[in-house]
């Protein structure tokens, strides 16, 4: 319970140095956390609902949300984490990138809309594969 408590105070530090009234970075910094895939969120979605996750990256989320905060994780957990972060961050790239779009910050051939067109098949195989990023063991 004391580690768990910790860790949420150190998050919470740092979330309010990076975004907080003042920060030079309130503005472009963004959190991503590997819940956010989870469909129970559902306030990023009604703004974007062709972003919707598949099922399977929901699921992946919740699992990847039930790894113990620990120094070590099995081969199959870390896997878990990393797929989701992996999913997460092109998810909030997107959305970023569309709220960028929808207050007239993004130029039509702008290097934000070509980020954009690069993110959506990754995010297309994503849907079908939670594991399409995912580096093969050699």
């Amino acid at each position: 319970m004391v580690n768990e408590i910790s860790m949420k105070r150190v998050r919470r530090l740092i979330q309010t140095s990076l975004l907080g009234e003042g920060s030079r970075y309130q503005q472009r910094a963004r959190l991503v956390l590997i819940y956010d895939i989870d469909a129970r969120r559902t306030k990023p979605r009604e703004r974007h609902p062709d972003l919707l996750p598949s099922l399977e990256l929901q699921l992946l989320s919740r699992r990847a949300e039930a790894v113990p905060t620990a120094l070590w994780a099995d081969e199959e957990r870390l896997r878990d984490l990393v797929a989701c972060g992996q999913a997460t961050a092109c998810l909030k790239l997107l959305e970023h990138l569309r709220e960028r779009r929808a207050t007239a910050l993004q130029t039509p051939g702008s290097a934000e809309a070509a980020m954009e067109a690069a993110l959506l098949p990754l995010w297309a195989a994503l849907q079908k594969n939670p594991y399409a990023l995912v580096a093969r063991p050699r």
